[in-house]
């Protein structure tokens, strides 16, 4: 909404995500009908405000009719924005009644609040830091799909016509699953190991210092060994893939006999210090 120069002299935006619609309606003896909402939003729109948060829809029927009649009329200046959370303990994505809401809504952007602090997660959610982060993961990748399609069904009928099928497929399900694995499982393994790494060193220290030495010593040629693994890999897997997906682009696989010929032939042409690797 606002523009301030930030410490290295570049123009930096403020952004105001506006909560009266909700946090505005907890203060006592104030309770705001629909048409209440709806007129409080329509002067936030005038102002410009960057976001206007409607409400939480999954709460009770008087936020989701005012969603539903903001479907139909929408703002023109602010982004109408739906407050939620992430899904219940045990649950997934799909079967859960506050996500289904805030879908319904129709609302371009969700705010998903997610308990991070210890008791919280142990005492309210009833479960674990690891599994509150993987589902917090998963509510961020289902907002994500539905943004994407959404956005791709505002799009013009050239961009499809310049765009490959098969590109746009694979940037809204393969993309969005390379997202949905690092959160849901790369981000609580890492943050797992992070923590068990560090309390498996002390120990053995505790233990034995001498053994404990040893191992610490041998940490940083593993990282290295590592590091040139990851590389050489990644090359190989490029030039691997590449004469694989040009012959799936020119010629096609048919049927099964014509892609192990085909295969053969990418053989045939592929480095040989990488032909083991395929």
């Amino acid at each position: 909404m606002a523009v301030r120069p930030s410490r290295n002299g570049k123009k930096r935006r403020i952004v105001v995500y506006d909560t009266t619609l909700r946090d505005g309606a907890q203060g006592s003896f104030v309770t705001f009908s629909v048409a209440d909402k709806l007129l409080i939003a329509r002067a936030l729109d005038r102002i410009g405000l960057d976001y206007v948060e409607g409400g939480f829809p999954g709460s009770n029927p008087k936020d989701e009719e005012f969603f539903a009649s903001l479907a139909g009329s929408p703002l023109k200046r602010s982004r109408l924005a739906a407050f939620g959370a992430t899904r219940r303990a045990g649950g997934t994505c799909e079967g859960d009644l506050n996500l289904a809401a805030l879908a319904r809504s129709g609302a371009p952007t969700w705010t998903l609040v997610g308990k991070s602090d210890t008791w919280q997660v142990d005492r309210v959610l009833q479960t674990t830091l690891v599994r509150s982060l993987a589902r917090l993961g998963q509510d961020v990748v289902l907002g994500l799909r539905q943004d994407l399609f959404d956005h791709l069904t505002t799009l013009s009928l050239r961009y499809f016509s310049q765009q490959k099928a098969g590109w746009i497929i694979a940037r809204l399900t393969s993309d969005v699953d390379a997202v949905s694995d690092v959160l849901s499982a790369g981000m609580p393994t890492l943050i797992a190991n992070l923590v068990l790494l560090p309390a498996a060193i002390i120990a053995l220290l505790i233990a034995d210092w001498r053994l404990g030495l040893v191992v610490c010593l041998t940490v940083p040629p593993a990282l290295i060994l590592t590091r040139w693994f990851q590389r050489t890999s990644h090359v190989a897997l490029v030039e691997t893939r590449l004469p694989v997906s040009t012959i799936a682009l020119n010629e096609g696989f048919g049927d099964l006999s014509t892609f192990n010929r085909l295969f053969r032939r990418m053989i045939g042409t592929t480095p040989t210090r990488f032909r083991s690797a395929v």
